[in-house]
């Protein structure tokens, strides 16, 4: 079963009262997923990790901009 954006939106509550576990279990969920693409992109391991770590650094950075639908 594909998974739907309503599914994080306790993750989202959690990041937003910065939640620091919470972001470990963001990064545990979609790291992987994030890697691949930026892989794809880069080609190389060192950029494709330094991409998503700056994603995931961004995420914790600026969740409060979060908007909700």
């Amino acid at each position: 079963m594909m998974k739907s954006v309503d599914d994080d939106l306790p993750l989202v509550e959690r990041l937003l009262r910065r939640d620091k576990a919470a972001l470990l279990e963001l990064h545990e969920l979609y790291h992987d997923k994030a890697y691949s693409l930026a892989y794809s992109i880069t080609r190389i391991h060192q950029d494709a990790e330094e991409v998503v770590q700056d994603a995931f650094m961004n995420v914790w950075q600026k969740i409060k901009t979060f908007k909700r639908s």
